[in-house]
């Protein structure tokens, strides 16, 4: 089975859906019977990193107008050269509108804005690709049912996973701060995680990640690290007392599982980690862009030892449900079907 996926990056340029292609990837080589090959854009032409062979386009403004015309031989020299039985994108635009008329079964999986943040000049280039998709998946349940009425197409629902012998609970002592990594965006809640903090000088925050509300970031009890991953980022989780992601709303958020992989007790909000918190069990799940509360749950969990603990011993259980090899699975049986179906 000769496998090509497509994203617009991958890591180390990465957000959630660019680790998902990541992580699945180097996993299905571990298949016998499969061979992955990913294309993404980049300043090489190509190369093999963990057995995935990876081709690079060079970035051009407008990618899917550039590649459906002046670009088409890169497209259509990619295909000469290798005969793919599936072709699963990441991103609709460009890449299931450029591979549409392409040899090989099309899976498109949804991440967020080609499903609900549809512009007026992609309606035509979105038509045409999802036509010649022969399978949808999403990552979260919600998205899977706004997918559905906007395709009007069967979606699968496949979630995302989490490295479990990577993020796992720390040895070491636990310090006293309440951790966040993510970008710094309003989307992301983060007005409202600063607000409490402001509120809230008797704890330290700790801030990884990168964005245009950085500056904010301004008081004595915050401290910002920029951008973190790889153990550095583990070992922040390890060592932090809890970690709070209040965003407005999620696609099955990798930092969530990475969290609770880690053993922390987490807050969150209900859109995206609702799939994986269970409020009161395995985690707090507050009302979005809900400064006071927010700021409650996290009186509440740094001060009480009992509650943190229980929460604590069950979120490392439920992480282990998403681990990626189970998930990679997953998509690879889905491969056979169509395969099957052929």
């Amino acid at each position: 089975m000769k496998i090509l996926i497509a994203s617009t990056f991958i890591p180390p340029i990465a957000g959630g859906a660019e680790n998902v292609v990541w992580e699945t990837a180097v996993r299905l080589t571990s298949y016998k019977d499969v061979e992955v090959h990913i294309a993404t854009i980049g300043n090489k032409k190509f190369e093999i990193r963990d057995r995935v062979r990876i081709h690079y386009f060079p970035i051009k403004p407008l990618l899917t107008i550039y590649y459906s015309l002046i670009g088409k031989k890169r497209i259509d020299s990619l295909f000469d050269e290798n005969k793919f039985d599936i072709i699963h994108v990441h991103i609709l635009l460009p890449w299931l509108y450029l591979f549409r008329n392409m040899p090989g079964k099309k899976v498109l999986t949804c991440h967020g804005d080609e499903v609900y943040n549809i512009r007026w000049y992609q309606q035509y280039f979105t038509k045409k690709a999802v036509q010649n998709a022969d399978a949808i998946t999403s990552p979260s349940i919600w998205l899977q049912e706004i997918a559905k009425k906007s395709f009007k197409m069967p979606v699968k629902y496949i979630p995302n996973g989490v490295d479990t012998k990577i993020f796992v609970p720390g040895k070491g002592k636990v310090k006293d701060y309440v951790f966040y990594y993510g970008r710094y965006i309003e989307r992301k809640g983060f007005l409202e995680l600063v607000n409490a903090a402001r509120s809230l000088p008797q704890y330290k925050f700790v801030f990884a990640g990168a964005g245009p509300l950085s500056k904010i970031i301004d008081r004595p009890n915050m401290k910002d690290l920029g951008f973190k991953s790889g153990p550095s980022l583990v070992k922040l989780i390890q060592e932090a007392k809890i970690c709070v992601f209040p965003s407005h709303w999620e696609n099955m958020p990798l930092v969530g599982l990475e969290a609770m992989s880690c053993g922390k007790a987490i807050i969150a909000t209900e859109k995206g980690f609702s799939e994986i918190i269970e409020n009161g069990k395995n985690g707090i799940i507050i009302e979005a862009k809900n400064t006071e509360s927010l700021k409650n749950q996290i009186i509440s969990l740094m001060e009480n030892y009992r509650i943190r603990h229980h929460l604590e011993n069950n979120a490392r259980k439920k992480s282990a449900i998403f681990d990626w090899n189970s998930i990679t699975k997953e998509y690879y049986e889905l491969y056979l079907s169509l395969l099957k179906n052929k």
